[in-house]
């Protein structure tokens, strides 16, 4: 019982560091993509002894990496507000580094993407 409690509100604090921190317009419900990728974030965050801000940011990362392999555009996700964000909370996180190389994966691909469309 202990247990799913606190992934409730594991899964609840990290919604709204990404509604709140990150500015990230998501809907209530999130749809089922979302839910399903955030339960996955929440879940290997709270194994690996992670905070409610490294699940948030594990989540966003795969959002944003999704996003930009169906040939969506960084810029629609704010990425780049992100980023100055996690900079400015990454006291918050326990898996800073690994949020960053992450992070700059997803930059790259978005990278790739414009380059090979303007090709």
């Amino acid at each position: 019982m202990l247990r799913i409690s606190r992934r409730h509100w594991f899964e609840a604090r990290s919604l709204g560091v990404l509604q709140t921190y990150f500015e990230q317009p998501l809907k209530n419900p999130l749809p089922e993509f979302e839910r399903k990728l955030l339960r996955g974030a929440v879940n290997l965050t709270i194994k690996d002894g992670g905070t409610p801000f490294d699940a948030a940011t594990r989540f966003y990362a795969g959002y944003a990496e999704t996003h930009v392999g169906r040939g969506g555009d960084l810029n629609d996700i704010r990425f780049g507000g992100v980023l100055g964000r996690m900079l400015a909370l990454r006291s918050q996180m326990k898996f800073w580094d690994e949020h960053k190389a992450a992070m700059k994966q997803v930059s790259e691909m978005g990278k790739n993407r414009e380059h090979s469309a303007a090709v």
